[in-house]
């Protein structure tokens, strides 16, 4: 009938939004992660417009609030841009990984929380964003790290290294590679790799500005 206004269809790219509500991870972080997600896969191309920020928050059941504080940390990381009236798009440098990795102990998680929120912020001041990796203890023995790296497509990685032969010879692959890391705690390979070791807790004090390795 005309003079009725139509109803919005929703974004069909809102159904491949996820979170996890298991994840202790803040819900704007992982709504961030989330909408970054679809751009770095290629679901979202630069030029692509977004959903709005009400599909959002329904879909994942969160506040718009919540939307809209991630999508400003987006717009300020260059992913997206805002236009009056128009929408939010995707920019054209979008496709640059600002994504740095964290590769931990997966049975250390409840001691590495606030760490983990402080190299959040830290990072975040850069203009970078943290992608969390738990390994069990024989990770560094059977995965290809620096495969896994480009898998996930990172601008740099923060590891908790092991004193394991395999450990070491994955380091020195992302040396060969020029692949730029940060290690912490372990004063095993010191004299044996080139990259900045990072001593002391993460949740006890000390400057996280060093675990900005992708810079």
């Amino acid at each position: 009938m005309s003079g009725l206004r139509s109803k919005p269809s929703v974004n069909p790219n809102i159904q491949r939004l996820r979170i996890d509500r298991s994840n202790d991870s803040l819900l704007t972080h992982q709504v961030e992660r989330t909408l970054t997600d679809l751009v770095r896969d290629g679901t979202l191309r630069p030029g692509d417009k977004l959903p709005h920020e009400e599909q959002v928050a329904a879909h994942l059941k969160v506040s718009r609030w919540t939307v809209a504080k991630a999508m400003t940390r987006l717009v300020d990381k260059g992913v997206i841009r805002r236009t009056r009236r128009a929408g939010t798009f995707v920019t054209e440098h979008a496709m640059r990984s600002r994504d740095v990795g964290f590769f931990y102990f997966q049975e250390a998680a409840d001691e590495l929380i606030n760490g983990i929120h402080r190299m959040h912020h830290a990072l975040a001041a850069r203009k970078y964003d943290l992608r969390t990796v738990p390994f069990p203890f024989d990770y560094y023995e059977r995965a290809d790290l620096f495969v896994e790296i480009r898998r996930l497509n990172l601008a740099g990685a923060v590891l908790v290294a092991l004193n394991t032969p395999g450990c070491h010879r994955q380091l020195l692959r992302l040396e060969e590679h020029g692949f730029p890391y940060v290690r912490l705690g372990n004063k095993c390979f010191i004299g044996r790799l080139r990259a900045r070791l990072r001593e002391g807790p993460l949740n006890k004090g000390g400057n996280p500005n060093v675990l900005a390795a992708g810079r």
